[in-house]
């Protein structure tokens, strides 16, 4: 399973949430399954399309075989609900 951020939201006060989601994810999850990904690189680009995100900042859960779990476009999840659907796949 990973957990892949894309973007940053707009606001500072959004972006220090959101930074703060990261850190806490890396810290229960771990850092080999959490990554933060810029939306402006070619291979970022490519997730997106596969993914249909449009909207960034997004969050994305998705299974070894690349099969998504859970999205979130345009808002930050809170850390019970990317745990949730963390646990309940694996």
């Amino acid at each position: 399973m990973k957990v892949i951020f894309f973007g940053e939201p707009e606001t500072y006060a959004d972006q220090r949430e959101y930074q703060r989601l990261i850190e806490s994810a890396t810290d229960q999850l771990g850092a080999n399954v959490v990554s933060q990904r810029e939306t402006l690189s070619r291979d970022s680009i490519a997730s997106m399309e596969l993914y249909q995100i449009f909207n960034p900042p997004a969050v994305l859960i998705i299974r070894e075989d690349g099969a998504p779990v859970a999205l979130w476009q345009h808002s930050i999840p809170s850390m019970s609900d990317i745990g949730y659907h963390y646990q309940s796949e694996r």
